[in-house]
């Protein structure tokens, strides 16, 4: 909640606007967590995904954390949640076949 505060004080944005996104950002975080996870257990190489959130979380600590800094992760954290979601789907539907 401060997050989108000091967003709508420094930066001008709309602070219903900013709330939906940091709670959006907030499930595709978790799922990405999730699709990070399946893919590990698939043996599948992950750093190609996780460089650019490690790099983008140093910079925001090392300077000032404003959202705007995420862009360069969130291509990654969509792919990773899509791959969470699409587990779940595949699981799901495997389930019905049964």
């Amino acid at each position: 909640r401060q997050q989108a505060d000091m967003e709508r004080f420094f930066e001008g944005r709309n602070l219903r606007v900013q709330q939906a996104g940091v709670l959006v950002y907030y499930l595709l975080a978790a799922l990405a967590v999730l699709g990070a996870l399946a893919l590990r257990r698939r043996g599948a190489p992950l750093y190609v995904l996780l460089a650019a959130p490690i790099l983008v979380t140093i910079v925001s600590v090392i300077a000032y954390g404003f959202t705007r800094f995420r862009v360069a992760a969130e291509i990654p954290i969509v792919v990773l949640a899509a791959v969470a979601l699409a587990g779940l789907a595949q699981r799901r539907s495997g389930s019905r076949a049964r």
